[in-house]
């Protein structure tokens, strides 16, 4: 569980990574256009839910080795997993949205 934890946290962060280099690469901004004003938000929406999510699987990976030292399983593995799953829910929403209706 704890590599799988790990792989995740890495492809979300390679995710974000790559993000913030798109931003850096746009040629309009929020305010230029319907369109920007959508794409900020969502996707900025999107990166917020991202790094909340990171964070919790960063904050369960510490606490399954804790646990694991002493024998136990994290009890909240379950709701960091659901979160996550949601993370991807909006993904499908933002790609669609973003680059398939575009």
């Amino acid at each position: 569980m704890r590599r799988w934890l790990l792989a995740t946290i890495a492809l979300g962060a390679l995710f974000i990574a790559n993000q913030v280099a798109e931003y850096a690469s746009l040629d309009f901004g929020a305010a230029d256009h319907t369109y920007g004003s959508i794409y900020w938000l969502l996707t900025g929406l999107h990166g917020a839910h991202l790094t909340t999510g990171l964070a919790a699987m960063a904050l369960l990976y510490v606490r399954t080795v804790r646990a694991s030292s002493l024998g136990a399983i994290a009890p909240w593995t379950h709701g960091v997993s659901l979160f996550w799953h949601l993370v991807d829910l909006i993904w499908l929403f933002v790609f669609s949205t973003i680059w398939v209706l575009r």
